[in-house]
């Protein structure tokens, strides 16, 4: 796989932990927490990971999930913007 920009790194691990919280954000969600002006700059991001293969996504905002790539990428490290 190729390397993710910081950006998109930062928004992997920040998915991967929520997904240990037990919950996915929404575009919305990760466009708040980054401070993304709008939820489409959180979806390009999203897709960008989609693309990788680290994310498959439903047809809608909320319908982010973690590959077995996206779980396993980092090892689990916990540090985003």
């Amino acid at each position: 796989m190729t390397k993710l920009t910081p950006r998109t790194e930062s928004i992997l691990l920040f998915i991967q932990d929520c997904h240990q919280d037990g919950f996915l954000p929404s575009f919305r969600e990760v466009a708040e927490h980054f401070e993304i002006t709008t939820p489409n700059g959180a979806a390009y991001h999203i897709r960008e990971l989609r693309l990788r293969g680290y994310l498959w996504c439903y047809d809608k905002p909320t319908g982010i999930r973690l590959t077995k790539e996206g779980i396993n990428y980092g090892n689990g490290r916990d540090h985003y913007g």
